[in-house]
């Protein structure tokens, strides 16, 4: 991840589990304001943030 911006890099080399993995990591790492995710997206980012209170 690009610390000073809000962008991802991810290797199209890597496979699926390793993108998705990464991906939540970096969802756990960052502060997002919820109100900013589309509806259809706030499921997902709930689970993500249970995980995170779980682990």
């Amino acid at each position: 991840m690009l610390e000073t911006t809000k962008v991802v890099v991810v290797n199209k080399f890597s496979n699926l589990e390793i993108k998705i993995q990464s991906l939540w990591n970096i969802l756990l790492d960052i502060e997002i304001d919820s109100e900013t995710i589309s509806e259809k997206l706030l499921p997902l980012y709930e689970e993500v943030l249970k995980s995170k209170t779980v682990a």
